[in-house]
């Protein structure tokens, strides 16, 4: 039986803050996890040379911890650690790093969170012919329950990332749906122009959208009781009401910050708790196949953790105890927070509800 007795001392060379996720980046070097024998699922006690410390860390190739908590994020094949509390405080504000701090990992537990790991990992697949639609593997669809115009507003992957192979897809659904006008909530307008000159860009749409003014970037974070992501998603949906429809907001995956935006206007629209849940988690149905009936157990982890964390920081409850004008009373608050008056507020209901208050 292998003996794990781990303890690596790694120099911070690069550190690099991310303002979207709130993490810190630390580059560590091509192979230190591996070459020391950390695996995902582990658990890990985080000691850095400024003194601070942290203990009983959860190690992972995603976010898959309770919001607020601390966690180490890596992903195969990119040779770097995202340290952040998941969800909340931005993290290098919380250990003040440096570059050129050392960063000593010890193994605290091994395997503590592997049964974690082995339920969240899931990893979908990049190849349009495993999926039953176009729709599907570009995680696209029509935004529905309440009072929504129906075919009007539309939630989708991203139509600039091409990671994993979806962007010429949203781009053909673009115009197949009669999309007129984008909100893009992972990029900045100067992103997309550094992407447009790589080779594998595929938004060949993007020139129409731009020209015409119908396009609205934004990088939002993901913390959704912080003052800027309400004031950055509010304006932005603002915004996206002052073009022509149907309108598609998009993120990297269509997954989270789509999530979000989704959510709220459902709800200002007279959704109920179940047709913004159905909504919310038909992604993972699209990505990994995972449904209430058929993987009960996945999907009531995937609600605990993204879910319930992302209905709190909108609406402040986590379950399914608010009435539809209870919702949309939430949802009227959140924009309120965000800094729009009762009018604009009005007009963005006008803008997406089948029936004008």
């Amino acid at each position: 039986m292998k003996e794990y007795k781990t303890s690596a001392k790694v120099l911070i060379t690069e550190l690099k803050r991310n303002p979207t996720f709130s993490t810190v980046t630390a580059m560590v070097g091509p192979d230190v996890m591996e070459r020391y024998g950390f695996e995902f699922g582990d658990s890990l006690d985080l000691s850095f040379s400024n003194g601070r410390s942290f203990t009983d860390v959860p190690y992972h190739n995603g976010y898959y911890t309770d919001p607020g908590n601390l966690i180490v994020v890596a992903y195969p094949g990119k040779h770097k650690l995202n340290i952040a509390f998941n969800l909340g405080q931005a993290s290098w504000n919380a250990m003040n790093l440096r570059e050129g701090d050392t960063l000593t990992i010890t193994l605290h537990e091994k395997g503590r969170y592997l049964e974690t790991q082995n339920l969240f990992s899931q990893v979908h697949s990049n190849d349009i012919n495993d999926y039953s639609s176009e729709e599907a593997f570009a995680n696209f669809r029509a935004l529905a329950g309440g009072n929504l115009k129906k075919g009007w507003i539309y939630r989708s992957a991203s139509m600039v990332n091409n990671e994993h192979l979806r962007a010429p897809v949203v781009d053909r659904l673009i115009g197949k749906y009669g999309i007129r006008s984008v909100l893009d909530l992972a990029d900045t307008y100067e992103e997309i122009q550094k992407a447009r000159e790589q080779e594998d860009w595929a938004s060949v749409r993007f020139d129409e959208l731009d020209q015409n003014g119908n396009l609205i970037t934004v990088s939002l974070g993901i913390n959704t009781e912080s003052e800027k992501f309400r004031k950055d998603l509010s304006q932005s949906i603002l915004a996206l009401c002052e073009l022509e429809g149907p309108y598609l907001i998009n993120c990297n995956e269509g997954k989270d910050r789509t999530g979000y935006a989704s959510a709220l206007l459902e709800a200002l629209c007279g959704a109920s708790y179940e047709e913004i849940k159905a909504d919310y988690m038909k992604t993972y149905e699209n990505y990994y196949g995972l449904t209430e009936a058929k993987t009960p157990e996945s999907f009531a982890a995937l609600s605990r953790v993204y879910l319930e964390p992302m209905m709190q920081g909108l609406f402040g409850t986590s379950d399914a105890s608010l009435s539809r004008e209870e919702y949309r009373q939430r949802a009227r608050q959140f924009f309120q927070k965000g800094g729009l008056e009762e009018t604009e507020i009005d007009r963005i209901e006008r803008t997406f509800s089948a029936s004008e208050k």
